[in-house]
């Protein structure tokens, strides 16, 4: 109930409380394709001193969701939530370099962009940086998991200890490519101290695709929820088997688009490695 839900936020806003604009603001720009709706409630949300507000809409200026001035849109939101001491916008324009949006795309400054920000403290910014490196985007940054390392030392003030021992776990993922070694990896995260978040799980997706789907089908098979071969192979049994699961999931609202992609294999690791 869209008018209801509008209405609500809009009392929450006399009070000075954005967030519900911020979400109907997004809703409208992402979902409605309704450009100047979803702006003017952003605006608002911004306003009220929403700092995330201004991303979303610096991020939806980029991919083209607020129209043809993608760069000169993007520079106006980027100031506001700079202003408000954002550190995710950093690493949008970080992401606007390497994709070429309004500018040249270049991994080598994408990278030296990302750098300068982690360098001067920016979270956001370092563990970009090292998932990108750890994992490449096949275009124009290399895979390069000994580089994601070193990263993850130059850096480890900005990070959590959880922190270093997921990114020293999903490096030595992206360095493993004989089906004969994902044993010990099963291994060391049934052991795992804490539960396995759903983050955790997109990133060992996206640093390991086979060895994520190896993860599941083993634990699926010692359950009796899969019968095909351990693998790390997408193969129909597999495929099945995961979409079964992943309709009894919290990101069952995914499932019919695809269930080879990080958040449904992230959440599914999440919710068997518990």
């Amino acid at each position: 109930d869209t008018a209801r839900a509008t209405k609500l936020f809009e009392e929450a806003a006399q009070d000075g409380n954005g967030e519900g604009l911020e979400q109907l603001g997004a809703f409208f720009m992402w979902e409605k394709r309704n450009r100047k709706k979803g702006e003017m409630y952003l605006r608002r949300a911004g306003e009220l001193g929403r700092t995330s507000a201004w991303e979303t809409l610096a991020e939806g200026a980029m991919y083209g969701f607020l129209g043809t001035a993608r760069g000169t849109k993007f520079n106006e939101f980027a100031q506001l939530a700079r202003a408000q001491k954002s550190s995710r916008i950093e690493v949008l324009d970080a992401q606007r370099q390497m994709w070429g949006i309004s500018m040249r795309a270049s991994g080598p400054k994408t990278i030296a962009k990302l750098e300068e920000a982690a360098s001067g403290g920016n979270k956001d910014a370092a563990k970009f940086l090292i998932s990108l490196v750890r994992d490449g985007n096949q275009m124009n940054v290399r895979k390069r998991p000994d580089q994601a390392s070193r990263y993850v030392e130059k850096y480890s003030d900005l990070l959590t200890p959880d922190e270093i021992s997921q990114y020293e776990f999903t490096i030595q993922a992206a360095k493993t490519r004989r089906v004969g070694d994902y044993k010990s990896f099963h291994e060391r995260l049934s052991k795992w101290d804490d539960a396995i978040s759903d983050d955790f799980g997109r990133d060992l997706f996206s640093a390991n695709s086979n060895l994520a789907i190896y993860l599941l089908q083993k634990d699926m098979k010692s359950r009796g929820d899969f019968k095909g071969s351990v693998n790390g192979l997408a193969t129909k049994a597999t495929m099945q088997a995961i979409f079964k699961e992943c309709k009894t999931s919290r990101v069952s609202r995914n499932c019919k688009h695809s269930v080879v992609e990080p958040n449904v294999i992230g959440s599914l690791l999440a919710r068997h490695f518990r």
